[in-house]
């Protein structure tokens, strides 16, 4: 049960996207230019892949 928990309290924020993009921008990641190629590794972990990372950037106002 700990388990479910934990996975509601990260991916059920209402403003996760803002708080990847912030992240990305604390490192020194260009988020306008590099978002591609910095979140490329990570894309196949979750179900939708890519076409779900480009939905998530698009709502945070990234454009592609």
């Amino acid at each position: 049960m700990e388990y479910k928990k934990a996975i509601n309290d990260q991916y059920g924020q209402s403003d996760l996207g803002i708080k990847i993009l912030a992240a990305l921008q604390s490192e020194g990641i260009d988020t306008t230019k590099l978002i591609k190629e910095t979140l490329a590794p990570i894309e196949g972990l979750h179900l939708r892949g890519r076409s779900s990372t480009i939905e998530l950037a698009q709502e945070v106002g990234f454009e592609f």
